[in-house]
């Protein structure tokens, strides 16, 4: 394991001035590829590499939920890697959840992670990650579900 810190000046004279007698555990030929690599640029290219792709999935999805109109309504789009997807629908949250695994489709209903009483006009609310799986998977997915939810 190996971080880094990029301080201002002023904070890197209050850091070696208070903390220089912290111990660093990682080795000095790590720290120096480490440096290499951020210095090289590599790592401001392997940043802007990922977050093109994690755009393209994240796009990916919310197109593919379209595909359920109205009976959808998305939270969080622009919050980590995955999308808070309401369901307005009969089916409860644990339904839908168990139907999407015996289809093959992992999902987390949101109310594993609720404090308090879920409210009687509360969405089916689930959480689609998409960090983890390509564009083809996404699409595949989101028509698998959109069929055994219809």
């Amino acid at each position: 394991r190996i971080g880094f810190m990029v301080l201002p000046d002023s904070l890197l004279y209050v850091y070696r001035e208070k903390l220089e007698f912290l111990a660093c555990t990682v080795p000095r030929v790590e720290q120096a590829v480490l440096t290499e690599f951020i210095a090289g640029g590599h790592y401001e290219r392997h940043i802007n590499k990922t977050r093109k792709i994690y755009k393209t999935r994240h796009d990916t999805l919310l197109l593919a939920l379209k595909s359920f109109g109205n009976k959808v309504k998305i939270m969080g789009e622009n919050a980590g890697m995955h999308l808070a997807v309401g369901f307005k629908s009969e089916l409860s949250e644990e339904k839908i959840v168990d139907l999407a695994e015996n289809a093959g489709i992992k999902l987390v209903g949101l109310s594993k992670h609720r404090i308090g009483e879920k409210e009687e006009n509360d969405l089916a609310t689930i959480l689609i990650g998409y960090g983890n799986i390509n564009e083809e998977k996404i699409k595949e997915g989101i028509a698998r579900l959109q069929t055994i939810l219809s």
